[in-house]
């Protein structure tokens, strides 16, 4: 079996688990696909993480790139995924929040490379509520959770646009301040949330 045919398999019922209604793959053994996958060959980087407050409640949001280097065909290929996270700071006990972050950001950068990392695990419709303007606590949180793109994230961005991958392009969009522009669309970097 080759690696494409590996990671269209789905996940064994024994590696999901449900946590609040969302299907999961713990981090242990995401590590053990990757190692896997790549015989031992990749790696995290650009981690990036900021902690703010709306109204009385703590978070943090968090992001970094994952790269996974695997052989298809007598080719050395090398992907990078971005995985990103927000939650509340009173969801997690303990000092070790940077490190929860970061954990969860390996799993969603990981299930992007396919369904046995996860991918599809979840249903992708979101519910969307139509009609209604952003309240201010709403454009704050919307405002607060995107991140400030670093370069690699900008090459990323040139490269998915140069490509035409809206799926890239959405994603990255989702999660880094970028806007419209009379050239397309751009990074912004945004000083204050409020």
């Amino acid at each position: 079996m080759n690696i494409r045919e590996w990671l269209k398999l789905q996940p064994n019922d024994d590696e999901i688990e449900m946590i609040e209604g969302v299907n999961i793959i713990r981090q242990k053994k995401i590590e053990e696909l990757l190692d896997e996958m790549t015989d031992q060959n990749w790696s995290t980087r650009n981690y990036q993480s900021k902690y703010f407050k709306v109204g009385e409640v703590d978070y943090i949001s968090a992001s970094l790139e994952l790269v996974v280097n695997y052989w298809s065909d007598d080719i050395l290929i090398q992907r990078t995924f971005v995985g990103a996270v927000s939650f509340q700071l009173s969801f997690f006990s303990g000092q070790h929040i940077d490190n929860t972050a970061k954990s969860l950001c390996i799993v969603n950068a990981a299930s992007e490379i396919g369904n046995r990392m996860g991918r599809n695990l979840n249903p992708s419709v979101h519910p969307v509520i139509e009609g209604k303007k952003l309240n201010k606590l709403q454009q704050k949180i919307k405002a607060a959770v995107k991140v400030a793109p670093d370069a690699g994230i900008q090459a990323q961005w040139n490269t998915a646009v140069e490509r035409q991958n809206m799926k890239m392009v959405k994603y990255l969009y989702a999660m880094y301040t970028i806007t419209p522009g009379e050239d397309g669309y751009h990074f912004v970097k945004i000083e204050n949330a409020s």
